[in-house]
C-alpha cells in the first residue's frame, strides 16, 4: 500500500501439472537431444548481450528468463540518481534464478514469510537474497510466443513501496499459458527509492528528487519497449498491472508524463492514486495530521544518519552502508512526492484535468480490504471518533454519520467499512469515472469472493484477487476447492483477455459491461459473478466533497 494504508488453470488436473512442472524446472534441459534444442531456444540476444533462460516444463516451448538487469546497479555514486544504462556483457549470461530483492527494513521479514507461505520450492528460487544491486526483471514466455507477437503484461509488485519483490506474486507460468509474455520487476524501495532532499534536488538537472523507485519502473517499461520483441512479445501491446502499492504506482504511471506511450492498458488493483494528496517537494500540505514537505522529510532522515546540510552531505549519505540507511528508516512518510518532473502535479489534479495517459483501464477493489489492517486500539466510540477527526478533520462528523456506530460493540464493523471504502473503493471508483470522462474504455470490478481456512474471517481481503489471479493459494487458505479454481480461472481469463484486446470478455465468461457514467455499474466477482449497481456511491460522493474542500483550502493557502 501507499502512505494512506500501511501489499490457474482451468481444471484441477492443470493446477496439479503447474505445481509438478515447477518442481521439475531445470530437469528438462539436463540430458539428450531434446535438451540441446531447448537450450538453444532458451538463448535470446537483447541490447546488452545474450541471456540463457530455462524451460518451464517438460514440454518444449515455454521458457523463463530470470534476473535480467534492466539498469546499472544503483550503488555508490548512482545511489539516489535516476537509473543508468546497463553495460554490455560478453558471452552468455545465465538467467535461471531471480536477482536479489531490493533492501527493505521490517518488510524483509514479511517478504520471507510470504515467500515461504506461497511459493513452491523450486531450483530457480535458490533462496531470497537482499542487495542494493537489485534492478532486475524476469520474463516468462508462452509456447510459440516468437511466432505470434504475444501481448505483454508487466507486473508492479506491492508492499507499500517499502517491501516486496518481483517474485511475488508468482504469475508464471499461469498467465503465460494463456498466451501473454509476462514481465515482473524489482524497483528501489523505502529511503533508497523515495528519498527527497534539498541537496539531491540541487544536483538534479530537473531540480527534483525522490521518486527513484518510480523512475525504475519507467526504465523497466523502456527496457520492455526496446527488448521484448526478442522474447516474442509485442512492444505495442503492453499492459501494466499491479496491486496495493503496485496498483498505486500503476495509477501514478498513467498520470506521469515520463511513462507516456510505454504501455497501452493498465490494471489497477486495490489502490488507485487519484483520490488523495501526496507530499510535495517544497510546498507543505497536510498529511498524517502534520504539515510537511518531501525535502523536509529527507532532511530529518539525514539527521537520523548523523548528517547535516553542509556541502558534503550527499557524499556522506552515499558513503553510508546500506544497513545504516535501512536502520535509520522510521515510520514517517517515505514515498512518492510531487516533484515537478516525474509527478508534475498532484495525481488527483492531473486526472481531473484530463492530463493522464489515454489508456484503457481495468480497476477495482475488494469488499473487505481493511480486514488485514485493523487497528486494535480503535475499539470504542471515543477512539473511533478520534480517528475520524484525525483523518477527516472538519468532515469527521459527516463521515461518522455515513458510518455510524450506536455503541462500542458496533465500532469495529463501522471502522473497517469506512477505511475500506475510503482507502480502496473510493479510489477505484474515482479512477473509473475520471478515465471514462476522458473517453477511454473502463472496466470496474468489486471482489466479494471470501478467503477460506484461516483466512475466512478476513472476507474478501486486501489483494485476494491477486492470489486468485496467480492460482497459488497461501497455506493458510488450505487446499483450494472447485469453486476456488473456477474463480481463479475466471479472473485469469478476464485479466489476460483485457491485456490481449482491451476487452476482458471471452467465451464461457459472465458478461462484463464497460463502465458508463450513466449506468454506474460494476462487475461483482464473487460466488455470483454478475453486473451490479456500484455500491457505496453516496459515501463516495461524501469523500469527493471532502477532497474538493481540501484541494480548495490548499490552493487558497498557496496564493
Amino acid at each position: 500500500m501507499t502512505s494512506r494504508s500501511t501489499s490457474v488453470c482451468n481444471r484441477i488436473s492443470m493446477t496439479r501439472r503447474v505445481l509438478v512442472t515447477l518442481a521439475l524446472v531445470g530437469l528438462a534441459t539436463s540430458v539428450g537431444p531434446r535438451a540441446a534444442t531447448a537450450q538453444q531456444a532458451a538463448r535470446v540476444t537483447i541490447e546488452t548481450g545474450t541471456v540463457e533462460g530455462v524451460s518451464v516444463a517438460t514440454d518444449p516451448g515455454e521458457f523463463m528468463y530470470l534476473g535480467i538487469p534492466y539498469a546499472a546497479p544503483p550503488v555508490g555514486p548512482l545511489r539516489w540518481r535516476p537509473p543508468a544504462a546497463v553495460p554490455h556483457w560478453p558471452g552468455v549470461r545465465k538467467a535461471d534464478a531471480f536477482g536479489p530483492s531490493c533492501p527493505q527494513g521490517t518488510g524483509q521479514d514479511w517478504v520471507v514469510r510470504v515467500t515461504n507461505d506461497r511459493l513452491p520450492k523450486t531450483p530457480w528460487l535458490k533462496g531470497l537474497r537482499f542487495d542494493e544491486n537489485c534492478l532486475y526483471l524476469n520474463v516468462w514466455t508462452p509456447e510459440h510466443a516468437a511466432s505470434t507477437g504475444a501481448p505483454v503484461m508487466v507486473w508492479i509488485h506491492g508492499g507499500g513501496n517499502s517491501s516486496g519483490n518481483g517474485n511475488l506474486m508468482p504469475f508464471g507460468p499461469t498467465l503465460p499459458r494463456r498466451g501473454v509474455v509476462l514481465v515482473s520487476i524489482n524497483y528501489r524501495l523505502g529511503p533508497l527509492g523515495y528519498l527527497a532532499h534539498p541537496a539531491l534536488s540541487r544536483e538534479s538537472p530537473h531540480h527534483a528528487s525522490g521518486n527513484y523507485g518510480l523512475l525504475d519502473q519507467v526504465e523497466a517499461l523502456r527496457w520492455v519497449r526496446r527488448n521484448i520483441r526478442a522474447f516474442g512479445g509485442d512492444p505495442g501491446n503492453v499492459t501494466l498491472f499491479g496491486a496495493s502499492a503496485g496498483g498505486f504506482d500503476s495509477c501514478a504511471l498513467v498520470a506521469s508524463p515520463l511513462a507516456r506511450g510505454l504501455f497501452r492498458r493498465a490494471i489497477v488493483q486495490s489502490n488507485a492514486c487519484g483520490d488523495d494528496l501526496i507530499p510535495e517537494l517544497r510546498r507543505a500540505i497536510t498529511l498524517d495530521s502534520a504539515d510537511s514537505t518531501g525535502e523536509q522529510h529527507g532532511v530529518r532522515f539525514a539527521e537520523r544518519l548523523g548528517i547535516g546540510s553542509g556541502e558534503d552531505a550527499l557524499a556522506a549519505m552515499r558513503a553510508k552502508p546500506v544497513a545504516a540507511i535501512i536502520a535509520a528508516t522510521d515510520t514517517s512518510y517515505m514515498d512518492m512526492v510531487v516533484d515537478g518532473w516525474v509527478m508534475p502535479r498532484q495525481p488527483v489534479e492531473l486526472f481531473a484535468e484530463g492530463r493522464q495517459a489515454p489508456v484503457s483501464i481495468l480497476v477495482g477493489s475488494n469488499a473487505d480490504e481493511s480486514s488485514q489492517f485493523a487497528d486494535p486500539s480503535i475499539r470504542d466510540l471515543a477512539s473511533y471518533r478520534a480517528l475520524l477527526a484525525s483523518e477527516f478533520r472538519e468532515g469527521s462528523r459527516e463521515v461518522f454519520d455515513a458510518y455510524p456506530a450506536a455503541s462500542d460493540s458496533a465500532v469495529p464493523a463501522a471502522y473497517l467499512a469506512a477505511m475500506t471504502d475510503y482507502h480502496f473503493g473510493y479510489g477505484a471508483y474515482t479512477m473509473a469515472r475520471t478515465m471514462r470522462r476522458l473517453g477511454q474504455p473502463v472496466y470496474l470490478y468489486r471482489v466479494t469472493y471470501a478467503g477460506k481456512g484461516r483466512t475466512a474471517h478476513l472476507g474478501a481481503y486486501h489483494s485476494i484477487e491477486t492470489h486468485l489471479l496467480s492460482g497459488m493459494f497461501p497455506k493458510s487458505w488450505g487446499t483450494p476447492d472447485a469453486d476456488d479454481l473456477s474463480m481463479s480461472s475466471t479472473i485469469a481469463a478476464y485479466w489476460t483477455n483485457f491485456a490481449s484486446t482491451g476487452d476482458p470478455n471471452g467465451q464461457g465468461l459472465p458478461h462484463w459491461a464497460p463502465y458508463e457514467l450513466a449506468t454506474d455499474s460494476l462487475l461483482e466477482l464473487g460466488h455470483a459473478t454478475t453486473m451490479r449497481p456500484t455500491p457505496k456511491v453516496g459515501q463516495y460522493r461524501l469523500f469527493d466533497r471532502l477532497l474538493s474542500a481540501r484541494l480548495a483550502a490548499r490552493h487558497s493557502r498557496s496564493r
